[in-house]
């Protein structure tokens, strides 16, 4: 991603955060953090999903912040693999054994369980 373009997400993430209601401002927080763990780029940079934690971890709200939690968990888990950076891959779980839904949790990590099995492919 370009120095421009974290730009927009960090503009995005501040307009974002000026929503007087709740949960439009949890839903809105949602959406930017999935699609910043889900972009195109197939080479998804380190960075771009740190960004995408830390707008998840801002949404108030448990039921709007699992999604994303789980797509970013996903989306290390990935790259990391990818990549066959460890680190990433531990980061994966943490993020997913954190999600305070215990249904969600179990699906991140289902999804990244996914993940670490196509590490031999």
């Amino acid at each position: 991603m370009k120095t421009r373009d974290f730009k927009l997400v960090d503009q995005a993430v501040s307009v974002a955060k000026k929503i007087d209601n709740p949960v439009t401002k949890d839903q809105a927080l949602r959406d930017v953090a999935t699609a910043l763990a889900t972009g195109d780029d197939e080479a998804t940079d380190s960075k771009l999903l740190d960004q995408a934690l830390a707008v998840a971890r801002e949404i108030d709200d448990p039921a709007y912040r699992a999604w994303p939690l789980g797509q970013v968990a996903a989306a290390l888990a990935t790259a990391g693999v990818k990549t066959k950076d460890v680190k990433l891959l531990d980061q994966a779980v943490a993020v997913a054994q954190k999600i305070g839904e215990p249904a969600d949790s179990a699906t991140a990590l289902s999804q990244v369980a996914t993940a670490l099995a196509a590490w031999g492919d």
